[in-house]
């Protein structure tokens, strides 16, 4: 996690004051919703998690997961930069910084292709000035799944210097069945199979998260820091159950057997970055420089065996071992200057470069000798080269109310796949395929009065295939195979949005619309295809470039908190998908689906010493290519109390109050008619233990006497 203790020039530049020369609260420029922390003299003694209830859209729920418009996937940035805390580290960290180590809060929820984001940024913009923290803390969470994770979290800040680090674990153990159906077509339209399972599966997975980072303060205009961090992960898999399934056309039979699954997937995961920056003045003229690596390692080892109960002879096991590894970097130099006194200018370079590499065995047991045999058809090798070089450019000017801002983000990126060690063919299956990606914003802003803004904005996303979708290979498994399409092309989105966000001392009402216009979307879809080496028609995932397809839709968010000891959030959203694709020569698909979702959290904070959760999350199915994607129900309970002067947290958590989490879908392809329904042990009771030791700047003002402003 990164802390920069320096203030961004930007915010030096442009925080704390509207045209008429006095402070505001809340702001919006267009891609950017603000709230000044620093000029809000409530949140002055209050702590992150306080100050995050008042931003307009963001929603807090009892197990400290973020939201924005409903939607959680939300990227916590601190300073410009991506932080990678998570699980019990990001919780503590939200819950224990003072709000008087914050500038301001920016939330982008339409960020722009410069910041390679899919999803909503909330950037937290820190200041310099402040007292010494220092905190120690440690906890340990536990539940009925069973379910254990002890973590313990130690940050250290002054003027200077900020030090954090973090190391949690986790063990866990729950039990999933699962009921498949599918029935697949031939290429003529005859019923080719049909096929029905059961199984019970035991999952246990173990995990671990160590990290470490520093932000060094080495003069009032230059600042730098570091951060490590890893992640090993071991997850279990054993079980089986009971399988049916039916040949109509390609040798006619009825396969009755018993599958037995054993799994293991052991990665780890290392992440490191440097960055120094420097501030050439107080008016926003800066330089940034940074590097950003990661380094992925997995093992597979799967086994498989199938017990025919009427025909042993038909008796199979194998056994498959893969060996993945992931190299990505880049390299990002960054500028910005004030180019008027209400306009600034901002202009990047980034270098990025991914290699990996896949390794995969399979081998099948005889029988008769007992011997394990190589099985050329399902093992491969390949490697991948993924390398980017772009910049991007914006500009930004403000006349009294009304702020725009344009830019464009351009990219050459070259992507290369290479097979070997395959079956001795005369194809060639490498591939070397060279994209070109420009993706202009624009955004517009005006500040009706203070705290009330209306916006717009338009972004072009281009996105290009990853390496695997387009492998032309099929990666054959036990009985369906996948292939990527080596002609795939870019996907783009035209993202329109527009809305209005009106705050006031008792909580926040926003209103927005939005129109996303695809072309070339690329997806994948469950189909059917006859393949040599079963001798019948199987199932395949394939990728497509869709033709056509949009979203539009319209979402609310009302937050009412009239006092410090009371937020209730409310969110509902509304939009229809639409999609018109070609999936096979000559063979469409049309269709469309109106859906709803809605959230609402509540927090109550009763005798200032008992805190009371609840969430409650409903969505109606929804639509995919080709796939349908069922309902979401949850209801979540909590309470929680502080004591000993905060130094003592107790929780006690039920989640999935009705039991009714789970996943579940279903294939709409005519050639491959196929659903899933899947349940797990959901609900349970969760029970939490924090213990803290050091001071903060709270911690300080209250043993001093000092009274903290009401939010009333």
């Amino acid at each position: 996690m990164m802390l920069a203790l320096s203030l961004s020039a930007e915010a030096q530049h442009t925080i704390g004051s509207n045209n008429q020369g006095h402070t505001q609260i809340h702001s919006t420029d267009g891609e950017k919703v603000m709230y000044f922390v620093a000029n809000d003299e409530r949140m002055t003694y209050r702590t992150l998690a306080e100050v995050l209830r008042q931003v307009p859209g963001i929603e807090i729920d009892m197990e400290g997961n973020i939201s924005y418009y409903g939607r959680r996937d939300v990227v916590l940035w601190i300073n410009n930069r991506p932080s990678h805390m998570e699980g019990e580290a990001l919780r503590q960290y939200v819950k224990t910084m003072p709000a008087s180590r914050l500038e301001s809060i920016e939330v982008l929820n339409n960020p722009s292709d410069r910041y390679r984001v899919s999803g909503q940024i909330i950037n937290l913009v820190t200041r310099s000035e402040g007292e010494t923290n220092e905190m120690l803390s440690v906890g340990l969470s536990s539940s009925t799944s069973p379910w254990v994770a002890p973590w313990v979290s130690y940050v250290r800040s002054d003027e200077k210097v900020n030090i954090s680090a973090r190391a949690n674990a986790s063990y866990g153990r729950y039990v999933s069945q699962r009921v498949d159906t599918m029935s697949l077509l031939a290429i003529n339209g005859d019923l080719s199979s049909t096929q029905g399972s059961e199984n019970e599966i035991e999952h246990t997975l173990k995990s671990a998260n160590i990290g470490f980072s520093i932000d060094w303060m080495i003069d009032s205009s230059t600042s730098a820091g570091f951060e490590l961090g890893i992640s090993p992960q071991r997850n279990a898999q054993t079980g089986g159950g009971e399988v049916v399934r039916n040949e109509y056309i390609n040798h006619p039979f009825q396969h009755n057997y018993r599958l037995e699954v054993d799994n293991l997937l052991r990665q780890a995961e290392g992440v490191g970055g440097l960055w120094l920056q420097h501030d050439f003045d107080t008016l926003g003229q800066r330089l940034r420089i940074s590097f950003n690596s990661s380094y992925a390692h997995s093992k597979l080892l799967d086994e498989r065996q199938r017990y025919y109960a009427d025909f042993p002879v038909m008796n199979q096991y194998n056994r498959e071992r893969q060996d993945l590894k992931a190299l990505k970097s880049d390299i990002g130099v960054e500028y910005t200057k004030p180019w008027s006194e209400k306009g600034k200018l901002e202009l990047g370079v980034i270098l990025a470069w991914n290699d990996g590499s896949c390794h995969r065995k399979w081998d099948t047991l005889n029988y008769s000798s007992n011997v394990l045999l190589p099985d050329a058809a399902r093992s491969f090798s390949n490697d991948i080269s993924d390398v980017s070089m772009g910049g991007y450019f914006s500009l930004q000017q403000q006349w009294g109310r009304f702020t725009l801002k344009g830019g464009l983000r351009t990219d050459r990126q070259r992507i290369r796949l290479n097979y070997y060690n395959l079956p001795a063919s005369s194809i060639n299956y490498d591939v070397d395929r060279l994209f070109w990606k420009f993706s202009p914003s624009v955004y517009a802003a005006y500040n009706i009065k203070d705290n009330n803004t209306i916006y717009i904005g338009y972004t072009l996303h281009t996105l290009a295939p990853e390496a695997e979708m387009l492998g032309g290979y099929a990666i054959v498994n036990e009985e369906n195979y996948s292939m990527g399409n080596p002609n795939l092309q870019l996907g783009y989105t035209h993202h329109f949005q527009g809305g209005w966000n009106m705050n006031q001392e008792w909580g926040n009402i926003g209103l927005q619309g939005y129109l996303k216009v695809h072309s070339g979307e690329i997806a994948s879809f469950a189909d059917a295809a006859f393949y040599p080496y079963f001798g019948k028609v199987v199932d395949v995932e394939r990728y497509c470039n869709i033709n056509a397809s949009r979203k539009m839709g319209g979402e609310m968010n009302v937050t009412f908190a009239p006092s410090s000891n009371l937020n209730i959030s409310l969110y509902a959203g509304v939009w229809d998908y639409y999609y018109r694709a070609e999936y096979r020569t000559g063979i469409w698909d049309e269709r469309h689906m109106t859906s709803f979702d809605a959230r609402l959290n509540l927090w109550v904070k009763l005798w200032d010493v008992l805190q009371v959760y609840t969430n409650i999350y409903y969505a109606t199915p929804g639509l995919l290519l080709l796939t349908g994607v069922d309902d979401d129900f949850m209801v979540d309970l909590g309470v929680s109390t502080d004591l000993l002067d905060d130094r003592l947290s107790l929780s006690v958590e039920i989640t999935d109050l009705l039991l009714y989490d789970g996943d579940s879908g279903s294939s709409l392809n005519p050639y491959n008619r196929s659903s899933f329904d899947m349940v797990f042990n959901s609900r349970n009771i969760v029970l939490g233990i924090t213990w803290r030791m050091g001071r903060t700047a709270l911690t300080e003002k209250a043993n001093e006497g000092v009274e903290v402003p009401s939010l009333e």
